[in-house]
């Protein structure tokens, strides 16, 4: 049970265990303080939630969200009151609730939850309105896993790009240092949940192997498959269904070798999250070459997104 997801204990916390083994009551209550506290981030509670979640949604979040900008012609404009106001709630309600499952939930009750969200989001796709509430208690989820598994818990301005990207296309623009690999992670799973294979890509395959490196046991943990595709992958390595990263040159010629090896266009649904979007797209002209070349721009799995990068 103890090694039954990521994260895993290590020598010492496995010492603690054997130590207390031949007292059911105080083993039950050391595995259930590591199952909800991996890290050991929450040895004084008060302190915990003050600084991840209280601080930054009193002094940061609302500042955020008053300079935000709709895009629209060259400048934008500001939100309006109205989406201001909503915004601040959906933060508010997914920091409430990721702290209360910090405190409530196992790790068994979180998994169970992200699939009870995502076969309700699933049933209900066609109506956004019914699915308001249960999305932000899957982000609430998802948030929690992310402290428990890797120790770091995820800002609400980190989770600001994930809620405005969650519907249709979008583009993010986020500073080096603030996050981009937690980022990509969490809109990776919300884009599994929508069903299909996720792509992540990014300028290089080294700032790929880290990015999956540093999530791969977050998605681990809701029973997610990821892989790396290189230059050197085939067919069989595809994750169809999970997630994949690599760059845009090697999930681009992976999915012309899957075409011209079954001799047809796979009609897959497939959600593209890239990276470094204009370092892909300014570095090389390589990439689009490869994305193009070899059926035509026509039927390039990736025709819609190279011309919208170029002109960015």
């Amino acid at each position: 049970a103890l090694s039954a997801n990521p994260p895993y204990p290590s020598g010492v916390v496995l010492e603690n265990f054997i130590a207390v083994s031949g007292d059911e009551t105080a083993f039950n209550t050391a595995f259930e303080k590591f199952d909800r506290d991996p890290k050991g981030m929450m040895a004084d509670p008060a302190d915990f939630e003050q600084k991840y979640y209280k601080d930054e949604l009193k002094n940061i979040i609302p500042r955020v969200i008053a300079e935000m900008r709709v895009l629209k012609g060259t400048h934008g404009r500001l939100l309006s009151k109205s989406e201001r106001s909503d915004l601040l709630y959906q933060l508010t309600y997914i920091n409430k609730l990721s702290f209360e499952y910090g405190s409530t939930k196992t790790s068994a009750a979180l998994q169970e939850q992200f699939q009870t969200c995502k076969l309700f989001l699933e049933a209900n796709a066609s109506n956004p309105e019914v699915c308001k509430k249960t999305f932000l208690e899957l982000i609430a989820v998802m948030r929690e896993a992310y402290r428990r598994v890797t120790g770091k818990v995820p800002y609400l301005t980190q989770l600001l790009p994930v809620l405005l990207s969650s519907e249709g296309n979008a583009f993010t623009e986020v500073k080096t240092g603030q996050g981009k690999t937690l980022i990509t992670g969490l809109m990776a799973v919300i884009k599994h949940v929508k069903g299909g294979t996720v792509e992540v890509a990014t300028s290089n395959i080294v700032l790929a192997d880290e990015g999956l490196k540093a999530n791969k046991d977050f998605f681990e943990f809701f029973g997610i498959r990821s892989t790396l595709i290189d230059e050197s992958s085939r067919s069989a390595d595809y994750e169809e269904g999970g997630i994949v990263y690599g760059n845009l040159t090697s999930l681009a010629l992976l999915n012309q070798q899957t075409d011209l090896k079954l001799e047809t266009t796979v009609d897959r649904k497939t959600h593209l999250i890239l990276d470094e979007a204009d370092a892909a797209a300014f570095d090389s002209t390589s990439t689009f070459k490869y994305a193009a070349n070899m059926t035509g721009l026509s039927e390039s799995p990736h025709k819609a997104i190279c011309p919208i990068i170029y002109d960015f």
